[in-house]
């Protein structure tokens, strides 16, 4: 299980960065740019939680807390992906 969720975390990573390299080399946001932003964070706090189940039961709760708050960040730097993509398709750009 843990090479998996290193495997993910690694491909999540490569997408970011992917996703920036969009954004940078055609001066701003673009539609595909943020829906692989959004792909890229989604799975995130999954991976995490699977990097703490997999050092039980030597984790304990303070792994367990650390785990939640990062996944939880990235669910709101997900939801600002959402809005972005949202705002970017109510003015009609794409």
């Amino acid at each position: 299980m843990w090479a998996e969720d290193v495997l993910t975390l690694s491909v999540q990573n490569l997408l970011y960065l992917a996703s920036d390299l969009m954004e940078w080399l055609g001066g701003g946001f673009s539609q595909v740019q943020l829906y692989l932003t959004y792909v890229a964070f989604a799975a995130i706090p999954f991976a995490l939680i699977g990097l703490h189940a997999v050092q039980l039961p030597r984790a304990g709760w303070l792994s367990l807390l650390g785990s939640l708050a990062y996944g939880l960040s990235f669910i709101f730097f997900a939801s600002t992906v959402l809005s972005g993509t949202a705002q970017r398709n109510s003015s009609g750009i794409h």
